[in-house]
């Protein structure tokens, strides 16, 4: 009977897990000071070992430069399918919000949103999303 308990407790601390979503918050006014320069957790979520669908989001704010490159990823995930590059027109003053979404399987830690600008800007609406499905 104990054992039926614990695989019971077991299985269903299992259940609880899967379809989880751990969440940064918006982050809004970072300022990325130094062009071409990775910067490293910038909004950060904690995860038990699992595997996930991460979305990342930024909204970067143009300084008057045209066909800029913006680049995210993940700190802490050693994945190039994590990172996505975009290639942005602010002639206009659009500021496109910038999506990125990837599956990891990942160990428990912290992970944050990583990104690479080709100019100083600043940037509003960071968030990182995590949703365990496995």
């Amino acid at each position: 009977m104990a054992n039926i308990k614990a695989d019971l407790i077991k299985a269903n601390n299992s259940l609880n897990v899967i379809g989880t979503e751990y969440w940064s918050g918006v982050k809004n006014n970072y300022s990325y000071s130094k062009k071409e320069t990775w910067v490293n957790n910038v909004s950060t979520v904690t995860i038990p070992a699992g595997t996930y669908i991460f979305t990342l989001k930024a909204t970067p704010c143009a300084k008057g430069q045209s066909y800029d490159a913006f680049v995210m990823g993940i700190t802490g995930i050693n994945s190039t399918r994590t990172q996505n590059t975009f290639y942005m027109n602010f002639g206009n003053g659009f500021y496109p919000i910038l999506t990125s979404t990837c599956i990891e399987k990942v160990p428990a830690g912290t992970y944050g949103i990583a990104f690479w600008s080709s100019q100083p800007r600043n940037v509003n609406g960071i968030e990182l999303r995590a949703i365990r499905i496995k």
